[in-house]
């Protein structure tokens, strides 16, 4: 299941409700005390890793009267079926509890003075007289509830309560009676509903909070060392045999537990009465422990936090190397660039790039750097701003919102910088990384130093463009700007003589990668795939060729027309981080010449 959108209201400063969306790279920035660890919190909450207190309610919500604080959650990507037990499963779709952006969203309320929880699926589901409580009811009452409608039920498997509904709502059209609605379905909820909340559970992806000013407790262990986490993700992956060995000793103790209470009877019969057998869940991660520690036996958590952070930064490089299909997870982390060099920073979003575009992982960031939020495509950002009294989420920026985020995070001129080099995406940066070291260039070393400061446009839009060309300015500082041929976008130079700009003469920086080391970088991963002779050219699209031919060796007789344009732009991504990390790393000056992109390069590379 992936988050894409959370709703906050009355916790802390966010009185009234506030909607936050997400993708799977997300950074938060803004002033302090804007929000974002609000943001977080609110999450860590939900996802039951940290607890609600008092002091988490907003005095000034207009909602006290009925609900102190309400967090809810909407995914996609969530299960086709849900086991309710052993022998039922429903669709979700099919039984009306998505809402209407066919989301599962999970609301949760925490009312009272000990801010108890109960949730709720807020879904759109028949509102008409005798069809908004299907779920609720036993099979005979859904029989009887057929019969007393005049639902025919010959053609119906009538040991199956889903087939019932669906006769009894096919029958009354309840499609046209779809109506917003909350669903209790924690434990006091009825029928079906009860046991929606605990499927589901199954289902939710693993949050952990990394915090960068949580006190060194023994009890915080855990948000402070990542091995911890590491743990929860391993036994959640090994669930199932975990479940049936459990299963068989609880059985075992039941057993005991049961003959126990039968003995007493025969001694005590009142005594007996009062006793009920009940075996608990057992807590596995408190089985399983591991740690780094130093020679002197100091825990993480008691290390300082620019060790701490280095811990956790190549956490992620290992997590982010992993080839295993784990379950989803969602890595929150905030201000990952304390007490850590530049550098340093830079490889963490690496690392967080390559997670996500595994598919089955989440990063959601808050910073006060300018380097770290100028790494991410405009699209990962989301302003959090306070507006006359109000606090709001954008997560469209425009101009203005660029603006003040240029201000809020400072631009900050550097003496050893030589030059700003703006590109398209980290795609490009990559390439140009790799492809300068055929001309004894080494532009990770510069940029290592302080030399050179990349900065990605995600996409190069004019306005883009323009804005960081006038920003810059001020700096006298020398400024590259390359673009693709097919971008006709550019800031304006003037009479600037700082700003170089550069077009490439074929269609992408993917054209001038030579098919040989395309094919030698997909060998590496035991995928065989052809290329023609001449089947690159200058303006062919190579990242959607390369996407196809691997999906079909990949996936067979699939065609590539049969899969969303969702999927199409996540295997195309994919295509691009090979195509300018292993590939570009392949090539040679021969291949650079023979494919006509030796001279172009050399003098783009020169003018810097």
């Amino acid at each position: 299941m992936k988050l894409v959108k959370l709703h906050v209201e009355g916790f802390r400063g966010f009185a009234e409700k506030t909607t936050v969306k997400f993708d799977d790279l997300t950074v938060f920035v803004g002033k302090n005390d804007a929000g974002k660890s609000s943001i977080l919190d609110a999450l860590n909450i939900f996802f039951e890793a940290g607890k609600i207190d008092i002091g988490d309610v907003n005095t000034g919500h207009q909602n006290t009267s009925s609900s102190s604080v309400v967090i809810s959650c909407e995914f996609t990507d969530y299960p086709d079926k849900l086991v309710i037990d052993a022998s039922n499963e429903i669709s979700l779709y099919e039984e009306y509890l998505l809402n209407s952006d066919q989301n599962i969203h999970i609301k949760k309320e925490y009312v009272g003075k000990h801010l108890t929880s109960q949730v709720y699926l807020v879904a759109h589901h028949p509102s008409k007289d005798n069809l908004g409580d299907l779920l609720e009811l036993s099979i005979n009452d859904l029989k009887k509830r057929a019969r007393d409608i005049n639902v025919d039920l010959s053609d119906v498997t009538q040991t199956i309560k889903a087939e019932i509904r669906h006769a009894i709502w096919n029958k009354c059209d309840a499609h046209a009676f779809l109506k917003e609605k909350e669903i209790p379905i924690d434990k006091n909820a009825k029928g079906e509903f009860k046991s929606i909340e605990k499927s589901l559970k199954k289902y939710m992806p693993i949050f952990a909070l990394f915090k960068s000013d949580r006190p060194n407790l023994d009890q915080d262990s855990e948000a402070q060392d990542p091995l911890k986490l590491a743990v929860k993700e391993i036994l959640k992956e090994g669930k199932q045999e975990l479940d049936k060995v459990a299963s068989k000793i609880r059985d075992k103790l039941q057993q005991v537990a049961d003959r126990t209470v039968e003995k007493i009877k025969e001694m005590d019969p009142e005594i007996a009465k009062q006793l009920t057998p009940k075996v608990g869940e057992p807590a596995w991660d408190k089985v399983f422990k591991i740690s780094l520690t130093s020679e002197e036996e100091v825990p993480v958590n008691k290390r300082g936090s620019g060790v701490r952070r280095l811990i956790l930064l190549n956490f992620f490089r290992v997590k982010a190397e992993e080839k295993a299909n784990e379950k989803d997870v969602i890595y929150a982390i905030e201000e990952p660039e304390t007490s850590q060099h530049p550098n340093h920073q830079k490889m963490l979003v690496n690392a967080f790039e390559d997670l996500v575009h595994r598919g089955n992982c989440q990063v959601f960031v808050t910073t006060h750097t300018p380097m770290l939020a100028s790494l991410v495509p405009d699209n990962c950002l989301r302003y959090v701003k306070i507006d006359n009294g109000e606090r709001k989420v954008i997560d469209e920026l425009g101009d203005e919102e660029k603006k003040e985020i240029a201000i809020s995070l400072g631009v900050l001129p550097d003496n050893n910088v030589k030059l700003f080099l703006f590109v398209e995406g980290k795609n490009d940066e990559n390439f140009l990384k790799g492809i300068a070291k055929l001309f004894s260039l080494d532009l990770q070393e510069k940029e290592k130093r302080g030399e050179l400061i990349f900065i990605s446009m995600g996409g190069g839009s004019n306005s883009n463009l323009q804005y960081w060309a006038n920003k810059l300015a001020e700096l006298n500082r020398k400024e590259m700007y390359i673009y693709d041929k097919d971008n006709d976008n550019s800031p304006d130079s003037g009479e600037n003589e700082n700003i170089t700009l550069f077009r490439t003469c074929k269609s992408e920086m993917e054209n001038y990668i030579h098919p040989d080391t395309i094919k030698d970088a997909y060998k590496e991963q035991n995928i065989e795939i052809k290329i023609e002779e001449n089947e690159i050219q200058d303006n062919t699209d190579v990242p959607v060729l390369i996407a196809k031919k691997v999906y079909q060796v990949s996936e067979g007789q699939k065609n590539w027309s049969d899969i969303t344009e969702k999927e199409k732009k996540q295997k195309e991504s994919r295509v691009k981080r090979i195509l300018n990390t292993s590939a570009v790393e392949k090539m040679t000056g021969e291949q650079l010449r023979e494919i006509g992109g030796w001279d172009e390069i050399k003098n783009t590379l020169n003018a810097r």
